[in-house]
């Protein structure tokens, strides 16, 4: 259930911001978005970390939750990269005042 409600707001977040109207306010909802992603990937790698210098586990109970961590670690730095390349083609367009305007970003940019 909970990981329904997250993966249901991300990609809400993710459509609203890469729709091609984001404004500055929606930049910064999207830089704090990215540094919760960097530390879940910090917090996940120091579970590694815990994991694998652990005396009371068997070698293949460290294996098997190191394997496991590695690959959560995989996907949430996978997420990390693709919002900060969408943040990072957002501040490639600025308006006549100067302020951040929307990029249009198409399926070519392999953001969508």
């Amino acid at each position: 259930m909970g990981i329904e409600i997250l993966f249901d707001f991300v990609f809400w977040f993710y459509n609203y911001v890469s729709r091609g109207t984001a404004y500055s306010l929606r930049w910064w909802f999207g830089l704090l978005f990215s540094i919760i992603l960097f530390i879940l990937t910090v917090g996940t790698m120091w579970l590694l970390v815990l994991t694998v210098t652990a005396t009371t586990l068997f070698v293949t109970g460290k294996i098997a939750l190191s394997v496991l961590l590695l690959v959560v670690m995989t996907g949430i730095g996978f997420a990390f990269y693709r919002w900060g390349m969408l943040l990072y083609q957002l501040t490639q367009q600025e308006g006549e005042s100067g302020r951040l305007v929307a990029k249009r970003i198409t399926q070519e940019d392999g953001i969508v």
